[in-house]
């Protein structure tokens, strides 16, 4: 953790880190930027959330079960903490898409409305219709 914090603190002077860090802030905070822009308050801070915590807690859950790498293998165990961190992103992803990215959007139907007059040697009729 100590590690991270450091790398973090430091400022990115490789083209690799700027992208990765770009991309990293770009899936943190897009999908909540939509859910604000929509005027979903609710459903900006849940995608905040689930798009935070998700990729933090699969990380560390893959970090701490991993028992297939030796006491002290930092390289395996930092690989297993990567890919629940990258599988905590694809559910997170998924979730936002699936049950918070969605709006009702009422149908109107126009009213269809509809005049006439019909006359004849013996009747005058005045026919109105339509669906309101």
């Amino acid at each position: 953790m100590g590690i991270g914090l450091s790398e973090v603190s430091t400022p990115a002077t490789d083209p690799g880190e700027v992208l990765t860090l770009v991309g990293l802030g770009g899936f943190l905070v897009g999908g909540p930027v939509i859910h604000f822009a929509h005027g979903n308050s609710d459903r900006g801070l849940g995608s905040l959330g689930l798009r935070t915590a998700l990729p933090l807690a699969l990380g560390s859950l893959l970090y701490y079960m991993n028992d297939s790498c030796g006491h002290g293998d930092f390289i395996c165990e930092e690989g297993a903490a990567v890919a629940g961190g990258l599988l905590g992103m694809l559910a997170a992803s998924t979730i936002d898409a699936a049950w918070l990215g969605y709006e009702e959007v009422p149908i109107e139907t126009p009213g269809v409305k509809n005049i006439g007059v019909s006359l004849g040697r013996d009747h005058a009729a005045l026919v109105a219709g339509g669906t309101f």
